[in-house]
């Protein structure tokens, strides 16, 4: 390495040693030219030129028509002289088609410029020896392949490691095909283990985001049903305060306590209702394994159901076309299998109207999935309230809901216990009005 450092060196010493003799040589032709000194003595070959300040050519002993040259004040020479006086370069002359060695020196307002043709012969004299430098290169081409045959072995396998790196680096996959020795044995084992463990985060760092939004989605709506539980019990709470306190405070007529006693029972039972679907709604939601599972029969549940609030059904004046076969069963939760067709039922007798008739009916069964339709023709639900109907604690109208004693988690249980079947449900209107829900129930 050393001698090729001193071996270059030395070429570039020379080369720039005859380069600058020969700019001597120009320099010393544009001073007789300047001085108007003897011309005769000047080489035939030698081109003059003359450039105005403003890049005009003025002069040009080899070419006759002047306007044809362009300007020449972006001529690497010209900008030399402009900046340092004097410039001095090698290129390609594109009105005479060949190349020059020109020397150009400002003087005055003008610049004068003198080139001679780069040749043959101007080329052989800035050439360097070449007989040292052929040795020298065909020693270094031997040494250089001996090399190379003892390290293409390895070489290779370093190689791809190296683009291996680089592209892990910039987050590209790159195919690697490392040469079947040792070092690319370990290569590609390198490149499977670190592959391994480039997975290995990405599906930690998944996890863990997936874990934060669970954690923040969980804390949120643990947040806001604290809140809403609270909102919802204060209500009757209040109400038999207020009723207790007018009677421990006040004389009431015996008349008049056995209403505010009857309005008490009815907030009771209300409150009593509203604890009842929260604890349902929060085992569903945090613990759904513990419902037991059995083989459940549909009609049967929906007709129990019906008898349960037979008494709500003749008072509301509605009617009932039960309409499902006697051989369905599914695998799932009697109780909460009982919970969807109770809600839907109670949904319609709290905010459908009177004479309402209510049909469920099979739509579609299979091996594997049942889809139900339960349909009223009551004053149904608005289209814009869809979205959120199935949302804890969502009320289509607040106050009348408030009224009818709904505590707005019926269709969330309603959704929670179908999705723990598998299934999943819909809300719609039908054509001849009302509303239908339409849900699936895995057989097994």
């Amino acid at each position: 390495m050393f001698g090729t450092g001193v071996f270059v060196f030395q070429q570039y010493r020379e080369a720039n040693y005859r380069k600058q003799a020969l700019e001597n040589i120009l320099k010393s032709y544009a001073g007789i030219i300047q001085r108007g000194g003897v011309t005769d003595a000047l080489p035939s070959n030698l081109r003059v030129t003359i450039v105005k300040g403003d890049g005009q050519v003025i002069f040009d002993n080899e070419v006759e028509d002047l306007n044809s040259m362009d300007n020449h004040l972006q001529r690497p020479e010209i900008e030399s002289a402009l900046s340092k006086g004097e410039g001095v370069t090698i290129r390609h002359s594109q009105s005479k088609k060949q190349d020059f060695f020109y020397y150009a020196v400002r003087y005055g307002d003008n610049y004068l410029r003198v080139a001679l043709p780069f040749d043959l012969e101007l080329k052989s004299q800035l050439s360097n020896d070449n007989v040292f430098l052929l040795f020298f290169l065909l020693f270094f081409v031997a040494a250089l392949i001996f090399v190379l045959v003892i390290s293409d072995r390895f070489g290779n396998n370093i190689s791809q490691l190296h683009r291996f790196a680089t592209a892990t680096d910039k987050g590209e996959n790159i195919e690697l095909n490392f040469i079947d020795n040792e070092l690319g044995d370990i290569s590609r084992q390198i490149a499977h283990n670190y592959n391994l463990l480039i997975e290995s985060e990405a599906r930690l760092a998944q996890e863990h985001q997936k874990l934060l939004e669970s954690t923040e989605t969980s804390r949120r709506m643990k947040h806001e049903m604290t809140g809403n539980i609270a909102h919802e019990l204060k209500t009757p709470v209040a109400a038999v305060r207020g009723y207790i306190e007018t009677l421990l405070s006040q004389k009431v007529p015996l008349e008049r306590q056995q209403q505010f006693l009857l309005r008490c029972h009815d907030q009771i039972i209300r409150l009593s209702h509203l604890i009842d679907d929260i604890s349902l709604i929060t085992k569903i939601e945090e613990a759904p394994t513990l419902f037991a599972k059995e083989s459940v029969n549909l009609l049967d549940t929906l007709n129990e159901v019906l008898y349960d609030l037979q008494e709500e059904i003749t008072s509301a004046g509605d009617s009932v076309e039960d309409n499902l076969p006697d051989t369905l069963f599914v695998n799932g939760s009697r109780t909460l299998i009982y919970s969807i067709f109770r809600n839907l039922v109670e949904n319609t007798l709290k905010y459908a109207g009177r004479g309402v008739t209510i049909s469920v009916d099979l739509l579609a069964g299979s091996e594997e999935y049942y889809t139900i339709s339960y349909r009223d023709n009551g004053a149904g639900i608005s289209s814009e309230h869809f979205p959120r109907l199935f949302e804890r604690f969502y009320r289509v109208d607040y106050g009348r809901s408030r009224e009818g004693g709904g505590s707005g988690l019926g269709l969330s249980i309603v959704r929670n216990a179908v999705a723990i079947h598998r299934g999943e449900i819909s809300v719609s209107t039908p054509p001849q009005g009302g509303v239908e829900f339409i849900f699936t129930l895995a057989v097994k």
